[in-house]
Order: structure tokens, then C-alpha cells, then sequence
């Protein structure tokens, strides 16, 4: 049943390549544009087991010991063993067949990874480089300082990133108005309207891009990248 299903998923290639699988292999070492990445997943799982390559080589060399009747054997064989035997003769297959996989979606990878920094770094730009932004922390820091009076955090020299999300918990005596709010109003009293509303027109799209991204990510793919491409260095 494996071999019967070897012999249908080959049917295209053996159409393609007139049944000479020797021609297919030296297609994948030559990374022939002639497969795709489909193609070659396709073809990455029709490959033999140890075990079926030993069965197949065994039949042939036990057809006798001359070769013309090990030849006459080979063509007897069904496509599944015949694309058996073909890849048994080529020993390095598998790093041929990783380098073309590699190479047909290597430029795609790459492009989705520099689409993934680039909207990292833009957000990383617009945050450092924005003046509203830095307002409204030097406030937030103030404000907590005095909130913190006569405890070791009431001499703070920053804001803390974790620290952030509890300025929009933390709320005043009437139990609406949070830190947040008391902030951003009393900047908009101090006629820092434009400085707020640079903050809302600059940061929040690209900020909100890059939230949706890992760093950890991007780094693993870009690993993964660099390790598919020694791939295509050692042909």
C-alpha cells in the first residue's frame, strides 16, 4: 500500500520528467525552476525509508550477478521502486533537496522578515523620537513622585514600562478619574494640546503594528533564515 501511494503521488513527476527520476534528482541539485515549493514538499514526502531503499537494492543485485540481468530487473520495476532506486544513487539527496526548498522560499521569508523589523523599528522610532510622549512621562513621573512622597519610590528618576498600566487601574478619591486622566487634563490646561495630539496622530497605528509582532519571533525566523541558507552555501 505505501508503494501505491508513492506511485500516485510520483504520477506528475513521472509525467514530467518521462519517467527518468535520475533527471528529476539532477533537477532538485541543479535547483531547477522547473519545481516549485509545492513540488518539492510534495516531493520531500514521498521519500524512501531506509528500509524500502534496502528491499528495492536487494531485488535488483539478487536478479543475478551480471549486469544485464540487473538491468533487465531495474525494468521490470513498478515507478515507486524505479523512484526508489533512482534516489538511492544520489547519497546526498536530502541536502539537495533542503537547498531548493530554501532557495525557492527564501526571498518570501526574507521579505516578511524585514516588513516585521522595519514595523518594529518605525514604532521604536516614533516612540524615542516623540515630544508628547515624553511630556506626558515627565508628568506621570512627577505625579507619581508626589503620590509616593515619604516612601523610597517618591525620589523615582523614571518610569518603569510595567509600571505603566497601573497610572490607567490607580483612581482618585472620586473613584472615576485615574492617574491617566489627571494627567492628560491637567496638560491640555497648560495649553500642551498640540504635544497630546502628536502623541495620537504619530503613535498610535505604528505602535499598535508593532504590539501585534514578537521580537522572539522575528529573531527565531531570522535564525531559521540564516540556517537555511548553509543549506544552499554547501552546493
Amino acid at each position: 500500500k505505501r508503494f501505491q501511494n508513492m506511485t500516485i503521488a510520483l504520477s506528475k513527476f513521472a509525467r514530467q520528467f518521462r519517467h527518468d527520476f535520475e533527471a528529476l534528482w539532477l533537477a532538485v541539485e541543479e535547483m531547477s525552476s522547473e519545481l516549485d515549493t509545492e513540488a518539492l514538499d510534495r516531493l520531500r514526502e514521498t521519500l524512501p525509508t531506509s528500509e524500502e531503499t534496502n528491499k528495492v537494492i536487494t531485488y535488483v543485485q539478487e536478479a543475478g550477478e551480471k549486469r544485464s540481468d540487473q538491468l533487465l530487473a531495474e525494468k521490470r520495476l513498478g515507478l515507486a521502486e524505479k523512484f526508489v532506486l533512482a534516489t538511492s544513487r544520489v547519497p546526498e539527496h536530502m541536502l539537495y533537496l533542503n537547498a531548493a526548498t530554501e532557495l525557492r522560499s527564501f526571498g518570501a521569508r526574507a521579505d516578511a522578515i524585514n516588513q516585521a523589523a522595519e514595523c518594529v523599528s518605525l514604532a521604536a522610532t516614533q516612540i524615542v523620537s516623540s515630544k508628547g510622549l515624553a511630556l506626558t512621562l515627565q508628568r506621570i513621573l512627577a505625579v507619581g513622585n508626589v503620590m509616593n512622597a515619604g516612601t523610597r519610590r517618591g525620589q523615582a528618576q523614571g518610569v518603569r514600562l510595567g509600571s505603566l498600566l497601573t497610572i490607567i487601574k490607580t483612581k482618585g478619591r472620586d473613584r472615576k478619574t485615574t492617574v491617566l486622566d489627571y494627567v492628560i487634563n491637567g496638560l491640555l490646561k497648560r495649553g500642551h494640546t498640540e504635544a497630546l495630539e502628536e502623541v495620537a496622530t504619530t503613535l498610535i497605528e505604528p505602535v499598535a503594528n508593532a504590539v501585534k509582532l514578537s521580537v522572539a519571533e522575528i529573531e527565531r525566523d531570522m535564525a531559521a533564515l540564516e540556517r537555511g541558507l548553509q543549506y544552499i552555501i554547501k552546493i
